[in-house]
């Protein structure tokens, strides 16, 4: 999946609305958001083990920075978020501020010590 990834940060045309492409294969389902804001319609729209869900997160007064999620990914660490009253209206869940275990999925590796300070500032 990483090429494909790769490839579509360098592209850009990150928008809100949940976009899908294939990129070296792999089906990728992408977005912005102004923090780690997971969309219902995003995550069901992985469609299998080896595509992946792109969000560029924004954050105000800071660089933007990318994060990949494989499907098995996304349910080993943040299946939770679906039993939440958010994820079934208005279909999505965000945080208030940057969860840890999001900064393992910070793509490319190389922003990851960046991600962590974003974190660790709250």
């Amino acid at each position: 999946m990483y090429p494909g990834v790769l490839r579509l940060v360098e592209e850009g045309g990150f928008t809100p609305e949940v976009q899908s492409t294939v990129r070296h294969g792999v089906h990728l389902v992408y977005y912005s958001a102004p923090r780690l804001w997971f969309h219902r319609d995003a995550w069901e729209a992985v469609p299998s083990a080896d595509a992946g869900l792109v969000l560029r997160v924004e954050p105000k007064g800071d660089d933007p920075f990318h994060l990949v999620f494989s499907q098995a990914e996304l349910r080993a660490n943040f299946e939770h978020i679906t039993k939440t009253e958010s994820w079934e209206s208005p279909r999505y869940y965000h945080w208030p501020s940057f969860p840890y275990r999001a900064v393992p999925f910070t793509t490319p590796p190389d922003d990851r010590e960046r991600v962590l300070r974003f974190a660790e500032a709250g």
